[in-house]
This record gives C-alpha cells, structure tokens and sequence, in this order.
C-alpha cells in the first residue's frame, strides 16, 4: 500500500513539474514573440521615416528650385517656376531620384512583417535574421545602382542641355560632385549596415537566450 501511495505520489509530482516547465516554455516562447515582433517593428517603422524624410525633402526642393535664379543674381523675380530646359531637367532629375528612392522604401515598408506565425519560435527568429541580412544586400545594391544611375542621368542631362559630352569629366566641380555623392552614399552605407547589425545581432541574442533556457 505505501509503495503504491510512493509511486502515486511520484507520478503526480512528475506531472506537476512536466505542466510547470511546459507553462514556463509557453511563456519564454510568448516573450520571444513579442521581443521579435517588437525589433522588426522597428525596423519598418525606419523604413517609414526614411520616405517621409524624402518626402519632407522633395517638398522643400520643389519650393526652393524656384529661388535659385535670384539667389544666384539673375536678373529675374524672386521666383521663378523652372522654366528653361536646363532646370527643368534638373527639376526632373530631382523627382525622380526622389521617387525612386520612396519607391524602393516603401516595397521594403511593405513587404517586412512585423509579426510572424508558426509553433517553431526557433525557426521564426532566423528566418527574420535571414530576411534581414537580404534586406541588407538589397540596400547596398540599391545605393550602388542609385550612385551609377545618378551619374549617369548626370552625364547625359549635361550633354543635352550642351555643357559637355558624356564622358567629358576630368574637370574639378564634376569629379568634386561625384566625389561627394560617393562620400554622401558611402556613409549612408555606414550608417544603415550598423542599424541592421544591431537588429541581426539583437535577434541572435534573443536566439541564444532561447536555447540556453
């Protein structure tokens, strides 16, 4: 008789702690979830500010585009819609530069999902850092495309409009714009990879915390 209390009492104790560590992984996992879901809200909510900035950088370009004759003491009203063939090309130029760059933001906008479905959490949270680590590559391609497209587009807006041919650049203000937009994109560059470090390597962490539990 005891050793039948003995066992029973045994087998309740062991369900007991098997219902405990269960509840206690559900909650691990659920905390999981929301750390996740937090981090790459984040991350969408960068590519949101991105396009308002450049829609807040649009507006004021279309504005001050007008004052620039009379900044640059042309002998014309204080402003001025763009009018000749050359500014409007840089007006155009301008725009669509902007739109492409929107554009590219907002299929990232889009396309990241801040929450993630599935019983796996293990599996959810490495396939966030494997999209991630694309969206990284993605945005280096892009800024790279978009410097050889800005140059290019340059180059030919120039030979139209009769400042030069397309490959006459060996002059100081061209190799100093293209200098600069180099620099300019180079340390956006920078500063997006460290932002996605910091997301890929908070997101191992959250890993590593998992499995050591």
């Amino acid at each position: 008789m005891e050793l039948d209390d003995l066992k029973k009492g045994w087998k309740d104790r062991t369900s007991e702690h098997s219902k405990l560590n269960s509840k206690n992984m559900e909650q691990l996992e659920w905390i999981m979830k929301q750390k996740t879901s937090g981090l790459l809200n984040k991350v969408k909510m960068r590519y949101g500010m991105l396009i308002s900035y450049m829609l807040i950088v649009i507006f004021f370009t279309l504005i001050i585009i007008g004052f620039i004759p009379w900044l640059t003491r042309q002998d014309v009203p204080v402003y001025t819609w763009p009018t000749t063939l050359d500014r409007a090309l840089n007006m155009l130029v301008s725009v669509f530069l902007a739109l492409t760059f929107i554009f590219f933001y907002w299929l990232k906008y889009t396309a990241m999902e801040a929450t993630f479905d599935g019983a796996d959490i293990k599996h959810g949270v490495k396939k966030s850092i494997e999209k991630l680590s694309r969206s990284l590559r993605h945005e280096v391609f892009f800024v790279i495309t978009l410097f050889f497209g800005w140059v290019t587009i340059a180059r030919f807006h120039s030979q139209v409009t009769g400042h030069g041919d397309f490959w006459d650049i060996l002059h100081l203000d061209i190799l100093l714009a293209i200098g600069a937009l180099a620099v300019f994109l180079g340390v956006y560059l920078i500063v997006r990879y460290r932002q996605y470090e910091k997301y890929i390597s908070e997101l191992k962490g959250y890993l590593e915390e998992f499995e050591k539990a």
